[in-house]
């Protein structure tokens, strides 16, 4: 079997990378690297640090949250969309969510898998009118700590790291002070 190598060039953008074999009597199939990681990888590149959880956390300077929103109703969703579920419309345009956000409701979490550590505070919070569910971190897990209507802010925490050192990071949101 022939070794397969990637052949990039000025013509061929890093999202549509062509994989064939070596020879050019064997036809190259295409495939897509969105994950930025794979890419710097294969590219050579030094691998990155930090890494988002979750697709919709940006990270950087100032850190925040990205939903899909509906151009017909404004629905906003964190997930991928094929239509929306408030009107069926199929058009979406990426907005950024606000940091600051309100505890809508919350639930202190006292059994979880095994190796999950408890006791934790899971809460929906409203950024703005986008509702976000996310845990409360850096704050006590317990009733004389928690209330609805606390003011909160959007916080990113190291959730693990691995073998090379690129971290995972997620997203919680922590009390605003005043």
């Amino acid at each position: 079997m022939r070794p397969v190598i990637p052949v990039v060039g000025p013509a061929v953008p890093w999202d549509r990378w062509v994989w064939g074999p070596i020879g050019a009597d064997e036809a190259p199939a295409v495939r897509r690297w969105n994950n930025p990681l794979i890419r710097s990888r294969l590219q050579g590149d030094e691998v990155a640090e930090k890494i988002p959880l979750v697709d919709y956390l940006v990270l950087g300077s100032n850190p925040h949250l990205v939903a899909n929103e509906c151009t017909s109703c404004g629905a906003r969703f964190f997930d991928r969309r094929n239509a929306c579920a408030s009107c069926g419309k199929i058009e979406f345009k990426k907005v950024d969510v606000p940091t600051a956000g309100e505890v809508r409701a919350f639930t202190i979490v006292s059994f979880a898998a095994p190796g999950v550590p408890v006791p934790y505070v899971a809460a929906l919070v409203d950024c703005g009118g986008t509702s976000v569910r996310g845990n409360l971190i850096n704050v006590e897990p317990d009733p004389d700590h928690v209330t609805l209507g606390m003011p909160v802010q959007l916080a990113t925490q190291v959730i693990g790291t691995d073998e090379s050192g690129t971290e995972a990071i997620g997203f919680g949101f922590e009390p605003r002070g005043g």
